[in-house]
């Protein structure tokens, strides 16, 4: 047999052998990753996948940065220096945030259960999102707009002992605004007019109230308010829209006196359109002469 014969039964021989072992490895690994991706998913995985990504999405608001915050294996403090796009990203947010003064800013931190915690935290997803709040507050953001939370799972992205995809953000409306609206929108100052006037004097309870609403408003760097106008339905539908709107104004100039930006005052008029009882009746008609002061 020549030996160019033998050299091409060499080259045939190889491609089997070498197709054969393609099929058995390299085939039965994408077949593994296949699984891993489609039926051995821990139940987390879409949400960890999503945080490797610093992303904010709220109402108007959306800003996904260039990577995340990554620990070492078994670390509960960020590693730094982060990428230029989070700090872009963390000063957008402060202002959004000091625009917004209803919103907060929830951090969820995430460590896998097998990882030893050195942190002073029982919980390393707790210690993680307590370093990374850290963080925010050093680049301004208000501490006390800020909630952690904490929670232990069985998967993180882990390469090189560094952990990725262990934060998680969330803009929210904030407990105590959302409560402290929901109770004062269920009873909210209304004042009373006489009959074509849109001055009068406040009730000492309104007075009262109108002080509380100022003061507690102040913890969220005094919120929006919205004063509605409305009178009964004698006179014209025209005339009645315009009174509305000096109830509504002479109540805006009241609380101006009291210290509240005129900025955040919103005022509109209803005028005869949402009547709270009959009109006719003196004592509906009278009900009906109202301005009502609402947290936007």
């Amino acid at each position: 047999m020549s030996k160019k014969i033998i050299y091409l039964l060499g080259i045939v021989l190889t491609i089997i052998i070498g197709t054969f072992l393609y099929s058995t490895y390299c085939c039965n690994a994408k077949k593994d990753v296949s699984a891993l991706e489609t039926e051995n998913l821990p139940p987390n995985y879409n949400e960890i996948n999503a945080n490797k990504n610093l992303c904010f999405n709220f109402n108007d608001f959306k800003f996904k940065c260039f990577g995340s915050f990554k620990f070492n294996k078994d670390g509960f403090n960020a590693l730094l220096p982060v990428s230029d796009s989070i700090d872009i990203g963390i000063n957008a947010l402060k202002q959004y945030m000091d625009k917004n003064p209803d919103i907060e800013l929830q951090i969820k931190g995430y460590g896998m259960k097998s990882e030893q915690n050195s942190s002073p935290s029982n919980n390393l997803g707790l210690a993680r999102a307590n370093d990374v709040m850290n963080y925010f507050i050093s680049k301004g953001v208000d501490p006390a707009r800020i909630k952690t939370s904490g929670e232990l799972c069985d998967f993180l992205f882990i390469d090189n002992k560094i952990v990725s995809g262990s934060i998680n953000f969330k803009i929210a409306v904030s407990d105590n605004f959302a409560k402290l609206k929901a109770d004062y929108n269920a009873n909210p100052i209304t004042v009373l007019f006489k009959y074509n006037k849109y001055e009068t004097s406040l009730s000492s309870e309104n007075l009262e109230k109108l002080t509380n609403l100022v003061e507690a408003l102040k913890k969220y760097n005094n919120s929006e308010l919205i004063i509605i106008g409305h009178t009964d339905k004698t006179g014209s539908n025209a005339k009645n829209m315009i009174l509305g709107t000096n109830r509504a104004n002479y109540l805006k100039a009241t609380l101006v006196k009291h210290g509240y930006p005129a900025e955040r005052i919103n005022t509109i008029s209803k005028g005869e359109e949402e009547p709270v009882t009959d009109n006719n009746t003196e004592q509906g008609r009278s009900q009906n002469r109202r301005a009502v002061i609402n947290i936007k």
